[in-house]
């Protein structure tokens, strides 16, 4: 009996039941547990299928004779050479198959990847033509005069913002940027200058000075507020103060003076918001039910067919200024409330400011998350934000808290400073306020050290690039006196115009501001 796998004579016979075939034992043991099948037919075959055989004496002897044999005969050395050859030969066709095999999977991989990389083209190309698509529907909706509707029922005259205009906003602010990279540095302050009190008017406790800045051209602030007298506002603009009666018969709730000074941006008892003609007397107003307003703006070049407008609940609008109608950027969050907003020069960027956090968004890109700087962490030490800017450079935003002025470097990671902090901490029962002119490289800093006097001590600080720091200047700082400062009334805030001649600070402390001017 002869093995039908080495083709020798076996010693321990097995009887394959698949194919009928005799194997020897240990062969087809190693065969069956490696290959799960028989070696003959390709069929399955488990080792408890195996029959064993037994040999007849005769066959016994005839297998030990041949065994015998063999083993001299493959001992000779012509044997062995014969053999190695033999195993040399079915090395190099196990080679060939080998390199045939390998050869075929490296066609088949670069089959694959071509067909990625055309499938990539093909899913960029679909996307490419669905942005198209999902344009075009929006284009046309907004010509049909579709209105979108939420589950809370938004008012009929708000709109989400349409796609063409957040295109023309993104293409405005880079171009404003590019124009306002640099403003100059106008600002001076000489030894021993005197301020005079210019002013002086009543106005409500919760009354704030609203700042409108123009850099195009020839950069100019300008400054307004509400006075106690019903309806009536004043305007502060290079050194000229002028009052305006307007005829309103809604409760004011905020206002904000436009970039050409012609305009008030009003709103008015939580049910609208309107545009004060202040030429022709005009009001134009768009009903709009909305939270306490916390910031009101026109930009003087991006989007200035539109006013911003910023509700306490972070929710940000864009109204035409004919009043028709209202775009939503970001739909705010109503389990938050926040205390301030201040928007960056670039109409993109804006700031939304809780007690103990600043969270940054970015309108061209509504749906992404903001960057937040949180009290502790971003924003080093303690205390409450009390007050941030956005410096006409860009690249900073400037927030005091704790009695600290920090500067941020809005190009790097969140609370990374573009400038050391400043200290401009009080005794207690103390006050401060500051301002920064509009090239970010001068700081001012009044403050009273002590409520029983009637001296505000005004200090400069001036940017050094170098060191990174606010270097204070000695020589160029001096004293406002303010008479009939009371003990029970606080500083609050200032606001500082200048020209290369002249400077003035608007001084507000409770429920008065005041005007002091270096002007004759």
């Amino acid at each position: 009996m002869f093995c039908g796998i080495s083709g020798k004579p076996t010693k321990n016979p097995v009887l394959s039941p698949v194919s009928k075939c005799i194997f020897e034992k240990e062969l087809i043991e190693q065969y069956v547990q490696t290959e799960g099948k028989d070696p003959i037919t390709n069929s399955p075959l488990g080792l408890d299928q195996l029959i064993e055989l037994s040999h007849t004496p005769q066959q016994a002897s005839l297998v030990n004779t041949l065994n015998s044999s063999t083993l001299n005969s493959n001992y000779s050395i012509p044997n062995l050479l014969s053999s190695l050859q033999n195993e040399w030969d079915a090395l190099m066709l196990e080679n060939f198959r080998l390199r045939k095999q390998l050869d075929t999977y490296s066609k088949q991989l670069s089959t694959a990847f071509y067909e990625r990389d055309a499938a990539k083209i093909v899913a960029a190309k679909a996307m490419k033509e669905r942005e198209q698509v999902v344009s075009e529907m929006n284009k046309l909706t907004i010509q049909l005069g579709a209105e979108l509707e939420s589950d809370n029922e938004k008012n009929d005259s708000v709109e989400m913002l349409p796609n063409a205009i957040q295109e023309e906003l993104l293409d405005e602010s880079r171009k404003y940027v590019d124009q306002t990279r640099k403003v100059p540095d106008k600002f001076t302050i000489l030894n021993d200058t005197k301020f005079e009190l210019k002013k002086t008017w009543d106005v409500p406790a919760n009354a704030v000075i609203n700042r409108t800045s123009k850099l195009l051209a020839n950069p100019q602030r300008k400054s307004a507020f509400q006075l106690l007298e019903a309806g009536a506002v004043v305007i502060v603009e290079d050194f000229i103060t002028r009052q305006i009666q307007t005829n309103f018969t809604d409760d004011l709730e905020y206002f904000s003076l436009g970039p050409a000074s012609d305009v008030l941006l009003c709103s008015f008892g939580k049910q609208s918001v309107g545009i004060y003609n202040i030429e022709s007397g005009s009001l134009a107003k768009l009903d709009m039910p909305h939270n306490k307003i916390i910031l009101m703006a026109q930009h003087e070049y991006i989007l200035n067919k539109y006013f911003l407008v910023v509700e306490e609940n972070g929710r940000v609008l864009y109204c035409l200024l004919d009043c028709s109608k209202a775009y939503e950027v970001l739909q705010g969050h109503s389990e938050k409330k926040y205390n301030s907003a201040s928007l960056h020069k670039d109409g993109l960027l804006i700031a939304l400011v809780q007690a103990d956090s600043i969270e940054l968004f970015n309108l061209g890109q509504p749906n992404s998350k903001p960057t937040v700087f949180k009290v502790g962490k971003q924003i080093i030490g303690s205390g409450i934000i009390e007050n941030v800017e956005f410096s006409s450079n860009g690249y900073w935003m400037i927030v005091s808290c704790g009695g600290s002025i920090m500067s941020f470097d809005l190009r790097k990671e969140p609370g990374t400073l573009a400038v050391n902090s400043l200290s401009i901490a009080t005794s207690k029962g103390a006050s401060r306020a500051w301002d920064m002119d509009m090239s970010a490289k001068d700081l001012l800093v009044v403050e009273n050290e002590s409520v029983e006097e009637l001296e505000l001590n005004l200090k400069v600080y001036k940017y050094k690039k170098a060191k990174k720091i606010w270097e204070s200047v000695p020589d160029r700082s001096g004293n406002l006196v303010i008479s009939g400062l009371k003990n029970k009334e606080s500083l609050q805030q200032i606001q500082l115009i200048y020209d290369d001649s002249s400077i003035s600070i608007l001084l507000r402390t409770e429920g008065q501001i005041s005007l002091y001017s270096t002007a004759k």
